[in-house]
């Protein structure tokens, strides 16, 4: 059941990707169904939840995002998977109404706690969110320097639609 569910995000994703969100909400809906069914937590946590909550935000559903966000926080930081609290804090910084100084404390902390765990995907992916602040701030320097990281563990480990990100990025930057 729980291949199932992970199988029916991945669907979602790759749904969303392709601008099909109706049937994105599908597979996500079904993949809930499952987790409420059929397995012991009652949620779309880690990896699927991040998935779930970008997913919500794409169709404007902004209020449950932040509530997926938070308890998928919440329990990966009860499993102690940090790499997972460290993607539930990039998209709060990304989404959550709070100041600018306050998303870049939850950036930091996302980046640190990829840093100290060696997960380069999401050092990358709280990197490029880092970065995306920066921007909006017209602090071109530091994004600049986390859009060079970027790049440099995206391209060492294949990761090309954050390649794509990064590169969008660094071209706003420099514009």
């Amino acid at each position: 059941a729980e291949d199932e569910l992970v199988a029916h995000t991945l669907l979602g994703r790759l749904n969303d990707l392709a601008a099909q969100h109706e049937q994105a909400s599908e597979d996500f809906q079904r993949a809930l169904q499952i987790a409420v069914e059929q397995t012991s937590v009652p949620l779309l946590y880690s990896l699927s939840g991040v998935r779930y909550a970008d997913h919500l935000v794409a169709i404007g559903h902004t209020e449950e995002a932040l509530a997926v966000i938070d308890s998928n926080l919440e329990f990966c930081r009860e499993q102690g998977w940090q790499s997972d609290a460290a993607l539930c804090l990039a998209q709060l910084a990304n989404i959550a109404p709070m100041t600018d100084t306050e998303a870049l404390q939850r950036l930091d902390e996302a980046v640190r706690t990829a840093r100290t765990i060696g997960a380069k995907q999401i050092l990358a992916e709280a990197l490029l969110s880092r970065a995306s602040l920066a921007l909006r701030t017209d602090a071109l320097d530091a994004a600049r320097a986390d859009l060079t990281e970027v790049l440099s563990h995206v391209q060492l480990g294949g990761y090309r639609l954050l390649e794509v990100d990064a590169r969008t990025a660094l071209a706003l930057a420099r514009h």
